[in-house]
């Protein structure tokens, strides 16, 4: 049996997820995965407990794989799933203060259709972040509204303050645009060694080929922002 070594867990999703599943599938997933009953009924604390956390994640994802249409990378549904060679680092809010720590980390790859960026809260990062930094030069923004309401979070304040800025520069309301291209720029602007991660996501945004304006690729968009993301051996 494989073991998985997980990067990044969204525990406050597990959470809210794994209290939604019904007692009767709960210990049916339980039993397929021998998962101790015991363990899955452990409330999640402010630290999560990693026993009780993983146990609860497997839970979960077994519960989506069943019950839910999981799409894949190149045909992605509300939730997809997903292997591929990725880079990860935290994602810079502020093209200008690279330096600065950021509340954001984001995972990068593509396969031979489909650009994928997954992003999410550093808070949710399991031991130390990656040591690959990415940004979205002007578009920057406008991903990090689009991760932030994905992560069903308020946005900072000095954020929303460059979204407005960007916006009033560009003079737009629909973002659409900015943000196929902060994929696109976030994806081949970072540099460094790639991991092979498995993961689950929510779609966050998909932009078709020939459905987006961005003129630098031919392929699919696509940004999620994951329930977990593990390394698999």
């Amino acid at each position: 049996m494989s073991v998985k070594y997980y990067l990044y867990v969204s525990n406050t999703k597990v959470e809210m997820l794994f209290d939604q599943i019904p007692r009767e599938i709960l210990s049916g997933i339980a039993g397929e995965l021998k998962i101790n009953v015991g363990v899955l009924s452990t409330t999640l604390k402010k630290v999560a407990d990693p026993e009780t956390l993983y146990a609860k994640t497997k839970a979960v994802v077994r519960c989506i794989e069943k019950h839910e249409n999981v799409g894949t990378i190149e045909n992605p549904a509300s939730c997809f799933k997903g292997r591929l060679s990725v880079k990860w680092g935290q994602y810079k809010t502020s093209s200008k203060h690279l330096d600065e720590p950021s509340p954001l980390v984001y995972f990068s790859g593509y396969t031979g259709k489909t650009i994928l960026g997954l992003g999410g809260s550093i808070h949710h990062v399991v031991g130390s972040v990656g040591h690959v930094k990415a940004h979205s030069h002007s578009t920057t923004p406008f991903m990090v509204e689009q991760i932030y309401k994905g992560l069903e979070t308020p946005i900072l304040t000095k954020d929303k303050e460059a979204l407005y800025r960007s916006k009033d520069l560009e003079d737009i309301e629909d973002s659409e645009s900015n943000i196929a291209m902060a994929i696109y720029l976030a994806t081949f602007e970072m540099w460094g060694s790639e991991e092979t991660v498995e993961f689950l996501a929510r779609r966050l945004a998909y932009f078709e080929n020939g459905a987006h304006t961005n003129g630098r690729t031919d392929m699919n968009l696509l940004l999620g922002t994951p329930i977990y993301a593990a390394l698999e051996e």
